[in-house]
């Protein structure tokens, strides 16, 4: 009968460490869904990205060493900083875009798994928080790999590749439409140097007309070529009401704020 500290090692290695990967990947479908790639872009992909580092630094070095006084504070460190940063997360992305019940289902799994891991690592590591807690750092500060690796001599290596299929080929199940949201952007090298170019300007018309794009919607701030006017891809919506309203609205002492959140109506 396996003791106490294996089974609930065994929790770690086969029930919340791929559930943490599963998880994870089940938040990019709903990323994916709310098209992150126009609304919050780039910097929430990047912060999930962090996170993502922030968490598999210690589990690692957990899985790797043996737990000593310095990988306990590299686990409370990195709980602490992944918490920050999760904040941070939806406090950017929340007015951005919308996430869905499904998501915040999701979330609630990713916040406490990494609690429950340095929970369970603490109560498997009782002795080494007693140290800590008393300042008995003597000969802590130092990387033992463990005698024998946690899951055998191939977990780590089998955990990285399920990670690895989840990160690499799961988005192909559902992968991106680009040539819907960006029709050229997407096949430009990288650059330092302003895009789109002029020369990609000048035939604009021409590709949206060509292109599997539905339809693009502009204000009459801007004025429209003749070719831009006759393409039926190319619609232009009068902002004069919405500038009269404010107006009104402003020498009325009325609300002006509601006047954009109902804008959809106006039109």
């Amino acid at each position: 009968m396996p003791s106490t500290d294996q089974l609930l090692i065994n929790l770690i290695l086969y029930g919340l460490l791929p559930l943490w990967g599963i998880t994870g990947f089940i938040d990019w479908c709903c990323h994916r869904a709310t098209g992150i790639e126009r609304t919050s872009g780039l910097r929430e992909s990047l912060v999930h990205s962090l996170m993502g580092v922030q968490l598999g630094i210690p589990i690692v070095l957990c899985l790797v060493y043996e737990v000593n006084v310095l990988i306990l504070l590299i686990c409370l460190a990195a709980f602490i900083a992944h918490e920050v940063v999760a904040h941070y997360d939806v406090h950017y992305s929340a007015p951005r875009r919308h996430i869905s019940i499904w998501e915040v289902h999701v979330h609630n799994y990713m916040a406490t798994i990494p609690l429950y891991l340095l929970m369970l690592v603490a109560v498997i590591n009782w002795e080494v928080v007693l140290k800590l807690l008393d300042f008995e750092w003597q000969g802590q500060f130092t990387l033992r790999p463990v005698d024998s690796p946690h899951g055998g001599d191939r977990y780590l290596q089998g955990y990285l590749a399920f990670m690895a299929l989840l990160a690499i080929f799961g988005p192909m199940l559902s992968p991106h439409q680009y040539e819907r949201v960006y029709t050229e952007y997407v096949r430009v090298p990288a650059s330092l140097t302003a895009y789109p170019k002029p020369d990609k300007i000048a035939p604009a018309v021409e590709r949206i007309a060509g292109s599997q794009i539905d339809e693009v919607v502009i204000s009459n701030t801007i004025p429209l070529s003749a070719a831009a006017k006759s393409c039926p891809k190319i619609r232009q919506l009068s902002v004069a009401f919405l500038f009269a309203e404010t107006i009104r609205r402003i020498s009325d002492g009325e609300s002006v704020t509601s006047l954009f959140s109902e804008q959809n109506n106006n039109f």
